[in-house]
């Protein structure tokens, strides 16, 4: 009797123990799991404010490149209107040649730049803001993905986590019950035993 309770004892000692570092295994691997998302999460929202400020650099220098295009424009229409005026653009003096056909032509050329100049910057403009939309959407979706995949990862971490534990359950109740069995036969024969030698 002593015997089977020490037994029992020691198998409710064990399985607890089982029990628990499962548990604490477990625990272990969430907070494993929740680092690993929040890292990849502020890596996520870095690489998106890099991005961001990326696209807000790209930008600003677009607009760099439009206004030393305008100047370029005003300064050229100025020269150019002088000329075909017939005066030096620095002087208003008279310059004394002949303004051809070809130099009118490219005044209204250049004039016309200047007039379609604030629609094509701004097309230009939107143009880069598309781009750069599509680029943040697919970058997201990306990332999205990414969460998505490490997430499936640890969830098989977690499955595999429960089976190992099913099986050392299951080994620990196999072993408990074959030496249940053990215990049932010795005691079977030792009963047998003494009731032949009261006989």
């Amino acid at each position: 009797l002593q015997q089977c309770e020490r037994f029992l004892t020691y198998i409710t000692q064990q399985r607890s123990l089982l029990v628990a570092r499962h548990g604490r295994i477990r625990d272990e691997l969430h907070q494993k799991h929740e680092s690993a998302i929040d890292e990849l999460i502020d890596a996520h929202s870095a690489a998106l404010i890099d991005a961001e400020d990326k696209q807000v650099k790209a930008e600003a220098d677009l607009r760099i490149l439009h206004d030393q295009e305008k100047l370029s424009n005003a300064t050229a229409l100025k020269h150019m209107e002088a000329y075909c005026a017939g005066t030096y653009a620095s002087t208003d003096e008279p310059h004394g040649r002949t303004v051809t056909d070809q130099d009118r032509a490219e005044l209204e050329k250049t004039r016309k730049l200047r007039d379609q100049m604030d629609a094509k910057h701004e097309s230009q403009i939107n143009v880069l803001r598309g781009e750069q939309s599509r680029r943040m959407r697919f970058r997201q979706q990306r990332q999205e993905r990414e969460i998505h995949e490490l997430k499936k990862v640890q969830k098989k971490e977690y499955v595999e986590l429960e089976r190992s534990f099913g099986v050392e359950l299951q080994n620990l109740e196999d072993w408990a019950e074959a030496k249940r069995e053990e215990m049932r036969m010795r005691w079977k024969l030792q009963t047998a035993i003494l009731t032949k030698k009261t006989d």
